[in-house]
């Protein structure tokens, strides 16, 4: 049996749940089958493209700051590391 990842579960769901829900909300006619709505017929060109822009800015965004936060922490590991080495009797 697989473990599963946190990793791979952040980042698989939210992605069609944030993605269909823009679909969804941009649709102007539903095509109708025996009183159900079905797929979207027609989207709204201006409002797609301005959700998805925003949903990949702000995903972009998340992960620079992931990103630089992680460069930020390993470099302080790394200094207070070479810190350790250098003070033991050993390093010499």
């Amino acid at each position: 049996m697989k473990k599963v990842h946190p990793r791979e579960v952040g980042g698989s769901i939210p992605a069609p749940v944030i993605f269909g829900g823009i679909l969804d909300q941009t649709c102007l006619s539903w095509h109708q089958s025996c009183g159900k709505s079905g797929n979207c017929i027609v989207y709204e060109n201006e409002g797609l493209s301005r959700g998805l822009f925003y949903a990949l800015a702000v995903t972009l965004s998340f992960n620079m700051a992931c990103y630089y936060a992680s460069l930020i922490a390993h470099r302080r590991y790394t200094r207070q590391h070479d810190m350790v080495k250098k003070r033991s009797p050993a390093a010499k």
